[in-house]
């Protein structure tokens, strides 16, 4: 079943969407051929051919069930401009719940544009993004259906470099548009559609509002998170917090959490193969229902289904009295989701979580072996550490391919998320069950867990050293295969295997040498696009002299940033204000305002710029347009080679200046539009 998973997860990875018709009869002709012959008696005593002809039979399977799903998700084509439209929209899930706004996935059933005088133009694809700003008291559920009225336009691409696609994401949750719109222009309606999820949505935040009453912000974010699975309004502080220290896997209900209800149900229940065939049938069934109405309860993700999936598998071989292999499990249930779904395949919790799980099947053993301890107590530490190191194993390359960072300190976060996690499951559900008599002795002592939980969390965070570096995909590659040939040389004494895990070890090093090679012997000047102000770094040498207007917060500044520092291999950035003077080797930064041999350039406002008749500006970057007539007067002056618009600018003015700039025969660049600015040096 692995093998059957791990192809057709290939055949998802073809970059192929919907199919024209003939190619996909020409696919269905392969299948049923491919499937004919393997059958044939003359062909199944052979090793090669039938499992030829079965990975042929998956790979166009898997093409062809792909090309029907997104024909059935993406019914129409993508928007090319943004269309103001309104309609009927119905809940499909609540993906964000904040204060000042709510984040919703929604089934469009009657979305047209307002335009009386034009031909209307419909939203067919059957998903849509909806954001709602200022929602006031807006609650919304699966199933609940209202009208709103917006701007739809498509995802667009990421403005900046090697930052994070929303398109990338929202694809796998079958979105390629989104309405922007107000609360007041939503009008929700009283009859409610059908949705599995509505009661257990509903469940959910009624348990969470209960936590929510009795104990501090902070430990119900992370009570909410940690046993319903709700994340929707949590702080970013606590998620850095779990996410620096190595930890962020407890924020996400996975197979930690459904292994710890497993566990509670296993005290109370016993063994699932222990019994009479009558108990033990009844105590499976109890068993499924409680562990799937926890799977459904925490939002059906893909890390939780997984989880549910192969306890439930493993469970039922138990009580039938199989002998059940747990890569057989493993795969049986990555084979279920990806047909079900096959843009779950590029879900970075869908991959996490495969690839944490095959680390611990893998190489638990070999590396809790490395050491024994007599104490007991060192032992249990060195096992939850082992635990840990194989479950990281697999998913280090991907996190430094997707975040640029990966946390040092997460063996010592997960002997601290180990016993603390359960002691919030276990705390939170026997607390609301004990709140149904109005019995809530015990919630001060899970609120104090919860925020000595955190703390440690925050402290261990600040153990880490920054790290941000680039992972090439062929370091990534090799990287990942290094551990799994070196564990198979192990496991079945394979020189050969060892030997390979050797050459891709030094690949490894090699090209993460070469890529730091080429990109510090890159200098450049990159202006980002940003809406809270100015973000601009000078790499030289590889180092990073950064200009930012004071309105940029840190998080904007990562946001728009972080990506690309972290291709580039910055190890140093260096902030730079006003009246602070930088010389480098190759120029001086000054007052807003770079000199370098080949370019000069100006971060222009009109409040505060004086003429300079013996600098000489090539480029202008236009930080205020309230003064259009003066920045036009000064740019006569200055007369630059291209003018730069920041994505912060706004109305007339910013039309204004570009204007006279096109007139004047000065090039424009207007980041809103166009994107990022780069300059090689």
């Amino acid at each position: 079943m692995l093998w059957v998973a791990l192809v057709l997860a290939l055949a998802y990875s073809l970059p192929f969407g919907s199919l024209p018709p003939v190619i996909e009869m020409i696919t269905l002709g392969t299948v049923a051929i491919c499937a004919i012959l393997a059958s044939r008696s003359n062909v199944t005593g052979h090793f090669l051919m039938p499992t030829l002809l079965l990975t042929i039979l998956i790979l166009a399977a898997g093409v062809l069930r792909k090309s029907q799903y997104t024909r059935s998700v993406y019914t129409g084509d993508t928007l090319l401009t943004a269309v103001r439209m309104k309609g009927e929209l119905m809940v499909d899930e609540v993906l964000k719940r904040k204060e000042q706004s709510i984040t919703l996935r929604c089934t469009s059933i009657s979305l047209c544009s307002m335009d009386t005088s034009a031909e209307p133009v419909c939203l067919s694809d059957k998903f849509i993004l909806i954001q709602i700003r200022l929602p006031d008291s807006l609650l919304f559920f699966p199933g609940d259906r209202f009208i709103a009225e917006g701007w739809v336009s498509a995802l667009s691409p990421p403005p900046n470099p090697h930052a994070f696609d929303l398109r990338q994401y929202y694809h796998t949750l079958g979105i390629r548009h989104r309405l922007n719109t107000n609360g007041s222009q939503v009008i929700p309606l009283s009859q409610v559609g059908i949705s599995l999820m509505r009661f257990p949505a509903m469940w959910q935040f009624k348990l969470s509002s209960i936590v929510h009453h009795y104990t501090s912000t902070e430990v119900a974010q992370l009570t909410n998170a940690l046993v319903w699975g709700d994340r929707s309004d949590m702080d970013q502080e606590v998620i850095d917090a779990f996410a620096l220290s190595g930890a962020m896997h407890v924020l996400s209900v996975s197979g930690m959490h459904v292994a710890i209800i497993y566990s509670i149900l296993y005290l109370l229940l016993g063994q699932p193969g222990r019994g009479t065939y009558k108990k033990r049938i009844t105590r499976l069934t109890i068993y499924i229902f409680a562990i799937s109405l926890y799977v459904v309860l925490t939002g059906a993700s893909a890390a939780v289904v997984r989880a549910g999936w192969m306890i439930v598998l493993f469970i039922t071989g138990k009580a039938m009295g199989w002998n059940t292999q747990t890569w057989n499990i493993l795969g049986f249930s990555a084979c279920v989701m990806l047909w079900v779904d096959p843009f779950v395949l590029h879900n970075i919790g869908f991959q996490l979580s495969y690839l944490a799980m095959a680390g611990l099947l893998l190489c638990t053993r070999p590396v809790s072996r490395l050491m024994s301890f007599k104490n007991k107590l060192l032992q249990w530490a060195w096992e939850v550490t082992a635990v840990s190191i194989a479950a990281q194993i697999f998913i280090l390359p991907l996190l430094l391919s997707y975040f640029h960072q990966f946390p040092l300190t997460f063996a010592l976060s997960s002997l601290v998320a180990a016993p603390a996690g359960y002691l919030i499951i276990f705390g939170a559900l026997l607390n609301v069950m004990l709140s149904i008599f109005d019995l809530t002795l015990f919630w001060p002592i899970l609120d104090k867990a919860g925020a000595a939980f955190i703390l440690s969390m925050k402290w261990l965070a600040e153990l880490n050293p920054l790290m941000q570096y680039a992972m090439p995909r062929l370091t990534a590659y090799s990287l990942m295969l290094f551990p799994l040939l070196y564990t198979i040389s192990l496991m079945y004494s394979w020189r050969r295997a060892r030997q390979l895990a050797w050459l891709c070890g030094a690949v490894t090093i090699l090209s993460l040498f070469a890529h730091r090679t080429i990109q510090w012997n890159r200098d450049e000047f990159i202006i980002y696009h940003t809406y809270n102000g100015i973000l601009a770094d000078i790499i030289m040498d590889g180092q990073c002299y950064t200009i930012r207007d004071t309105s940029v917060t840190p998080t904007a500044e990562k946001f728009a940033a972080h990506g690309y520092r972290s291709y580039r291999d910055i190890i140093r950035i260096l902030p730079t204000e006003n009246n602070m003077e930088w010389q480098t080797p190759r120029g001086t930064i000054k007052d807003h305002a770079v000199t370098l041999p080949t370019a000069g350039i100006l971060f222009y406002s009109p409040s505060a710029y004086l003429m300079d008749s013996k600098a000489r500006y090539t480029h202008v970057v236009v930080l205020d347009c309230t003064d259009h007539k003066k920045v036009i007067t000064d740019l006569k002056n200055i007369h630059p080679e291209i003018v730069i618009l920041p994505a912060h600018l706004r109305g007339y003015g910013k039309y204004a200046i570009s204007s006279f700039a096109e007139k004047a025969g000065i090039a424009v660049h207007d980041i809103n539009q166009q994107g990022y600015y780069r300059l090689w040096l």
